[in-house]
């Protein structure tokens, strides 16, 4: 099953097709991704997302869950979070929701599909913003991991997660206090 998800991986071309004129940048977003997926899906091959909300702390996560399917069993997944705002102007409750649902689900097929979201042309950058992208990077998957963490509906659940997440990742003490609570509670509603 996995020759599938690399077959599907080589052949997906999603290109920044979209252009921000305030700002000055080339972007992709899901609606991008999925129309690239429907061009090179093979025959039996289909893809399901859903959506979740959790709390981390007090902040209000979505998480979007992409899963890639063969003939109706899933081959893969990958999941992508943003912190849902309570209010953003302009915008209606609805309108904030879907928002944050494109975000994440971007997120989720761009993991499960392997599509790299730097730029394409890694000299032209500034080494700073380099190093700022990382480090946003990183707190990405951070946050990511916390919220897979904090979904896990069972023992068995959480420690599956676990085996999902980067070493690296895992290292980190606020990945480690998300598990370690997580399994608190998870303990406490068993008993």
């Amino acid at each position: 099953m996995t020759d599938i998800l690399a077959a599907v991986q080589a052949a997906i071309k999603a290109p920044k097709d979209k252009k921000n004129e305030f700002g000055g940048y080339s972007y992709r977003n899901a609606e991008s991704i999925l129309r690239a997926f429907k061009d090179c899906a093979p025959e039996g091959v289909s893809l399901t997302m859903s959506d979740t909300i959790t709390f981390i702390g007090d902040r209000l996560f979505l998480v979007a869950t992409a899963k890639l399917h063969h003939e109706g069993k899933p081959i893969a997944e990958a999941q992508g979070a943003a912190m849902h705002a309570l209010s953003k102007k302009g915008m209606d409750d609805a309108q904030i929701t879907g928002a944050c649902s494109s975000y994440a689900r971007k997120y989720a097929l761009c993991g499960l599909f392997a599509i790299d979201d730097s730029a394409d042309d890694p000299d032209g950058k500034d080494n700073r913003r380099h190093q700022e992208e990382a480090a946003a990077a990183h707190e990405r998957a951070i946050t990511d991991a916390q919220v897979m963490l904090a979904s896990a509906d069972s023992i068995a659940d959480l420690k599956a997660v676990w085996s999902k997440i980067d070493r690296h990742i895992q290292g980190d003490t606020r990945v480690i206090a998300a598990k370690e609570a997580r399994k608190t509670e998870l303990t406490k509603e068993a008993a």
